[in-house]
């Protein structure tokens, strides 16, 4: 049978498989009954107040004006006098020659790549007196044979079989237009990849290759800030935490200094971003007042370098397109963790690392999923908020191929978080899967009960004992956490009002006072008590307040576009996202890894620029 058929035998499968649901007594009662509550719902009192509270009133306040100060400030720097002085720099010889090399670095020009990495590995074999080695010498050769030809790598990419693949089985359809062409035939290109190459060589050989590496990215970054928030989008989870926070840094100066060139004062500020700013405000304040006052403020900056890359991705995404391309970004560098993790576990890499199970309750797990985040419930909570973007591409595509390909994505990330064999995630995606059904076509909740009474039949013996000791004390990782809640309560008596500050070293100054014998923790394994206890009631009442903006937004959005849209569904993903991580956060604290804390507020940020990308935009406003 060829390919074609069996795909064709597949689909008529499904459209029969579907009809017969659609017509099944079961959805018809479902549909009914889902209506009913759809439009007891939709008709509340609740649901009316919180879709017409008054954002616009919100901006015409003094304390939304006194949170924009920031932005009022860099936008002070977007007056026609920098503008000249941006007008004038574009004009110098220096600002050319590096918007040659960042062209030629963006085009992938092979000799202009060829003689610069020559240069560079020329002056960092001679630096360090390697002349003998294999590796070095291949690598020469290599460069070598780039020079001979001329042309631009990413311009063949996109009439290559890479490009039609991704746009067959992904609906990717990437732009080249990343470049300025002109700089490919530039007189003296050559001589100016020669003095980068030396220059960077330098850099690697007496400094850092590491130092090296970043400038030649800052630049990239800082001419093309869109696709410096791609990458970062894409690398967050490979990365180390400082790398991660340098490259959001980085992505909001470049964002910075394009505006400033180009006499753009407008910064976006939305109902969630101002939220945001008033929680980093109370942290700041905490941290200020800390028990251990030093390490709480160099966690806040931290955290001000991490969430900056919210207001980065707001203000830059401007289309669909690209935040539809920043979301499948997110999906295939998931991919590629929750393959990892997988390989991981199958092969028992790293099993040396493994120090969160429970030897004596479960003799038959020897080994946890945890990819590149190190831990496996981290693992988990990163997936808790990539499996329903990947669930509503496959739901929202049209073609078989394009949808049958997002299903295996789903289905190896589900895979993944399942051998994570974090219990708080399991059911934190059981809320992503009940969110989505019931916001997308809760006709599909009858399929979805079915599952749950297979899933016994068909789960390992060591999986299902793990997830039926959920709550259970015999455990000692349940009642390990159970002792530090207590321990984490008590503290609250006492430092109730703005808290001992964030960060693990003031929770471990304060902490051993109130903790039972022997339980020792470097935090409470709870977001909501963590909150409380490093910044009291004012600082969990910002953090529900960003929250409650955020569904708040994603709802009202998700009520403009109606359901059956691809834009519905997609916000409908996000918030099911949300909500399954923030379920987890019940068990674990989900911001103690900073590069999810990181992805956290990135995950925010698509769902806010949905507001600012929609069509519908002018009639939400009015709304």
């Amino acid at each position: 049978m060829t390919n074609s058929k069996i795909i064709s035998f597949f689909c008529n499968m499904w459209q029969i498989v579907i009809s017969w649901y659609n017509n099944s007594f079961s959805s018809k009662l479902l549909k009914r009954v889902y209506g009913a509550v759809s439009n007891s719902w939709s008709n509340s009192v609740f649901v009316r107040k919180f879709y017409t509270t008054n954002e616009e009133g919100l901006k015409k306040s003094f304390i939304y004006k006194l949170f924009y100060l920031p932005f009022a400030f860099l936008s002070l720097f977007a007056s026609k006098f920098f503008v000249n002085i941006f007008a004038k720099l574009k004009a110098t010889l220096a600002y050319k020659i590096v918007y040659c090399f960042v062209n030629n670095l963006l085009a992938a020009s092979t000799r202009f790549i060829g003689v610069f990495l020559f240069c560079a590995l020329s002056v960092y074999t001679i630096a360090v007196r390697s002349f003998l080695n294999p590796l070095y010498i291949c690598a020469l050769v290599f460069t070598l044979l780039l020079c001979i030809w001329d042309f631009s790598l990413l311009r063949a990419l996109s009439h290559s079989i890479i490009h039609k693949l991704l746009k067959l089985f992904l609906s990717i359809e990437p732009t080249y237009d990343y470049y300025d062409e002109t700089q490919l035939y530039k007189k003296g290109r050559l001589y100016i990849a020669a003095a980068f190459g030396i220059v960077l060589g330098f850099i690697c050989a007496y400094i850092s290759p590491v130092i090296a590496l970043g400038i030649a990215g800052a630049l990239v970054v800082m001419f093309n800030v869109e696709l410096g928030v791609a990458i970062t989008v894409f690398a967050i989870p490979f990365l180390p935490t400082m790398l991660c926070a340098g490259l959001a840094i980085l992505c909001f100066f470049a964002l910075f200094i394009r505006k400033c060139a180009r006499g753009d004062k407008q910064w976006k500020l939305d109902y969630v971003g101002f939220a945001l700013i008033l929680f980093i405000v109370i942290v700041g304040i905490c941290s200020f007042t800390s028990v251990a006052r030093e390490n709480s403020l160099t966690i806040y900056f931290l955290y001000i370098a991490l969430m900056s890359f919210y207001f980065t991705i707001v203000n830059t995404v401007k289309t669909k397109e690209q935040l539809y391309t920043l979301l499948r970004i997110f999906t295939i560098s998931a991919l590629f963790v929750a393959a990892y993790g997988i390989i991981q576990y199958i092969f028992g890499l790293d099993m040396d690392k493994q120090v969160w199970i429970d030897e004596e309750m479960f003799t038959d797990i020897k080994m946890r999923a945890f990819s590149t985040l190190e831990n496996p419930n981290v693992l988990g909570e990163y997936l808790l908020l990539t499996i329903p973007v990947a669930v509503a591409f496959m739901w929202s595509e049209k073609k078989f191929l394009t949808k049958l390909m997002y299903a295996a994505i789903s289905a190896v990330l589900l895979l993944c978080l399942v051998l994570t064999m974090s219990r708080g995630c399991w059911i934190g995606v059981l809320v992503v899967a009940a969110v989505f059904i019931t916001f997308v076509d809760a006709r599909y909740w009858a399929l979805g009960i079915l599952a749950l009474f297979l899933l016994p039949s068909v789960l390992p013996a060591s999986i299902l004992n793990r997830f039926l000791s959920i709550g259970d004390l015999g455990d000692s990782s349940s009642s390990y956490r159970l002792y530090i809640w207590l321990g984490t309560l008590s503290m609250l008596k006492d430092y109730w009002f703005v808290g001992i500050g964030p960060g693990s070293q003031a929770y471990n100054l304060v902490y051993p006072r109130y903790a039972y014998p022997t339980v020792i923790a470097p935090h409470s394994h709870n977001v909501y008590l963590q909150q409380m206890v490093e910044t009291g009631v004012v600082g969990i009442g910002a953090l529900i307040f960003v929250l409650i903006a955020f569904f708040r937004n994603m709802s009202k959005k998700i009520h403009i576009f109606g359901k059956k849209s691809a834009d519905a569904v997609m916000c409908v993903a996000i918030c099911a996202g949300v909500a399954g991580f923030l379920v987890q956060g019940v068990f674990d604290y989900v911001f103690y890894n900073y590069r999810v804390f990181m992805m956290f507020w990135m995950f925010l940020a698509f769902g806010a620029s949905f507001i600012e990308t929609s069509e519908h935009k002018k009639e939400a406003n009015n709304d």
